[in-house]
């Protein structure tokens, strides 16, 4: 999860989660990777360097430049490269911001499932594309349960019950999930779940986790 050029009351945020959610996995928190090993277009890189160069780029936080990378190493199938463009993708989509506020306390996630609470934020945020993050989580769906991380079940997971709550008109409605995606429903609830049962009480992120997946359920 990205972290670069927050506003400095994100950052004491930022060092909250780390002490109470132990966000580990964020590989890329508070690193900042010249941007001029960004220069070259991706186009003219072999397949290894295009990864270093999608690396370099979520490290940044520069959007444009994820953006870049994302075009550049999708149609990659190795499990590298598809890992990375599910992080890339969950960084463009705009999301975290979303999942930053309901870690801090600023937004709350209603124990009754209300999806009002996700669609509002989607609507009302400016950048926020959830096609990418839907694309994210369909990779990380398939990836090995030991390659991933406590936020990979939180973003997964979501990014699945949005792919089954989308409308044709790119809207979101979870009170019109047609018959052909209420599976993929449950398996974003499961998904999360999978998380939560394998984890130890004992874990800082377990509390979050919990909470978040008593919101799932509900959906």
């Amino acid at each position: 999860m990205s972290t670069r050029h927050l506003h400095p009351s994100l950052v004491a945020v930022t060092f909250l989660l780390l002490a109470v959610l132990g966000l580990g996995g964020c590989e890329a928190i508070f690193t900042y990777t010249p941007l001029a090993g960004l220069q070259r277009p991706p186009s003219s890189l072999s397949a290894a360097e295009k990864l270093t160069y999608a690396q370099n780029a979520l490290a940044s936080g520069d959007k444009n430049a994820m953006l870049e990378a994302y075009d550049a190493i999708q149609n990659d199938s190795s499990p590298e490269a598809q890992y990375l463009a599910a992080q890339l993708g969950i960084e463009i989509s705009g999301v975290p911001e979303f999942i930053l506020k309901v870690a801090s306390g600023a937004v709350s996630l209603p124990a009754s499932g209300d999806p009002s609470v996700i669609t509002s934020f989607i609507t009302d945020t400016a950048g926020v594309d959830p096609d990418y993050l839907i694309a994210a989580a369909a990779i990380l769906s398939q990836t090995s349960a030991a390659d991933l991380t406590t936020m990979d079940y939180v973003y997964g997971g979501l990014g699945m019950a949005l792919d089954a709550a989308q409308q044709p008109d790119g809207t979101y409605d979870f009170t019109n999930i047609p018959p052909d995606k209420q599976s993929e429903l449950s398996d974003a609830k499961a998904f999360v779940q999978e998380a939560v049962t394998a984890m130890s009480p004992d874990d800082p992120a377990y509390s979050f986790l919990s909470s978040y997946n008593t919101y799932m359920q509900a959906i």
